[in-house]
């Protein structure tokens, strides 16, 4: 399709999607705009970032969702009856998790991405989620026991997790929701952290710096917990990043000081997290997601979200100009949320998370850099069936001439993808199949 053709059917399918599929789940905004100058910086919760609603997306906030309860869709579509056979059913675990894992996901033959994208890259989107998205969980374990027709195959016979937090909304169309606690925003909470506990945790208050080991290494407290903005489920890629950018926030410290020698700790530490949030934002927006999506209409759709169709040279010369179409959407003097207020989706955030257990105690004291080697070389594994690392400890090292890669193995013919969909989904099942599992199903 022609770039031009491309652009018209993403903003065509970009306005129908903001049109519809944007569920309200939080108060509208009273339309009293908060005076800017109370809160001339970032708070450290994410609050009062946007000025029309001062709780949109901070820290313990409701996800926002693409689609309608089922209750509410139900109630709709006079389908009560069906309703209460739903809720009489245990339907989240049909067909079971670990089943679905073992016959759809469990690594057969190994199957990589080639040149296009390195475990470099793979380690940005975790860090990204870091930044955006995690759901507050209760104190109630649940546990999943594999069975009997998978349990020989699963590497774990049960496992437990804590129950995700449900909190109501007063809201008749998504009665109940989770809270998110993470910032949403992009503001490298990844780093800095989405409350003021974590923040000072992270904080020297010294030249507005963060702390950081004299080897470059993420400290450790006595519990052997690494201090950065977000840590749960951390591994070596996440910590690479969170290392790296804690060294750029403390060289763009000094840069500014420099320049203006009279300017607080508080100041330049502001400073340092506006520079490091907006480079952030940047690299995801026209480098990652780019390279993920490799194509030239995709190439110029990102960089008209960033630039506008005037283009970076015009945008350079002369700042933002016109609405988001001709300026694009960094620059906007007034948030557009389309009738709700500002959030990252439940269905957002339905990611596949991979995981790479290999310790970095392994590496030297330039660990940093040789984990960026490293990670720069190996590609990722293919999002796809049938490609789940079993014990997850099935790491090839490559070095800059891919001489070690295995031969990259194509995905099973889609007549068998097929077979095995019905037999764990049933030949009617296509409306329970995952959001996981028919990702990875889809043609890439």
């Amino acid at each position: 399709m022609p770039v031009i053709l491309g652009l018209f059917y993403l903003a065509t399918r970009r306005h129908l999607h903001q049109q519809y599929k944007l569920a309200q789940h939080w108060p509208k905004p009273v339309g009293v705009r908060t005076n800017p100058q109370d809160y001339p910086h970032r708070k450290p919760d994410g609050s009062f970032n946007d000025p029309f609603n001062e709780g949109t997306d901070s820290y313990q906030s409701f996800f926002g969702r693409n689609m309608l309860h089922l209750l509410f869709r139900l109630i709709s579509n006079n389908k009560l009856n069906y309703l209460t056979c739903v809720l009489r059913s245990p339907q989240v675990l049909k067909p079971d998790p670990m089943v679905v894992a073992t016959k759809l996901l469990a690594r057969t033959n190994y199957k990589d991405t080639g040149k296009q994208f390195k475990i470099i890259a793979a380690s940005w989107i975790q860090f990204m989620i870091h930044d955006w998205v995690d759901l507050e969980e209760t104190s109630q374990i649940d546990q999943l026991t594999a069975p009997d027709e998978v349990a020989c195959q699963c590497p774990l016979p049960s496992f437990k997790f804590f129950k995700t937090k449900d909190v109501s909304t007063d809201f008749f169309e998504i009665p109940n929701s989770h809270l998110n606690i993470r910032t949403a925003w992009w503001d490298a909470s990844v780093l800095y952290g989405s409350n003021s506990e974590r923040l000072d945790r992270v904080r020297t208050y010294e030249d507005g710096k963060l702390k950081i080991a004299e080897n470059g290494l993420l400290l450790h407290d006595h519990d052997g917990v690494a201090i950065s903005g977000d840590v749960p489920n951390s591994w070596i890629g996440v910590s690479t990043l969170q290392a790296l950018f804690i060294k750029e926030h403390n060289a763009v410290c000094d840069a500014i000081k420099a320049e203006d020698p009279s300017l607080s700790d508080e100041d330049l530490y502001r400073y340092g997290r506006l520079v490091v949030s907006a480079v952030i934002a940047k690299i995801h927006t026209i480098d990652w997601t780019v390279e993920l999506l490799k194509t030239d209409t995709m190439l110029a759709a990102m960089r008209a979200n960033w630039y506008g169709l005037l283009g970076k040279e015009f945008k350079d010369q002369f700042g933002h100009v016109g609405g988001e179409i001709l300026g694009g959407l960094v620059g906007l003097r007034k948030p557009t949320n389309h009738g709700v207020p500002y959030s990252l989706t439940e269905e957002f955030g339905s990611y596949a998370k991979s995981y790479w257990p290999k310790g970095r105690e392994s590496l030297g004291r330039n660990w940093v850099r040789e984990a960026s080697g490293i990670n720069g070389h190996q590609a990722c594994g293919a999002l796809e069936l049938w490609n789940y690392p079993i014990w997850l400890t099935d790491i090839v090292v490559h070095d800059e001439n891919y001489k070690e890669r295995p031969h990259g193995v194509d995905l099973a013919a889609l007549e068998e993808a097929i077979k095995v969909l019905k037999d764990v989904y049933g030949d009617d099942g296509v409306e329970d199949v995952d959001v996981l599992v028919g990702l990875m199903a889809e043609k890439k």
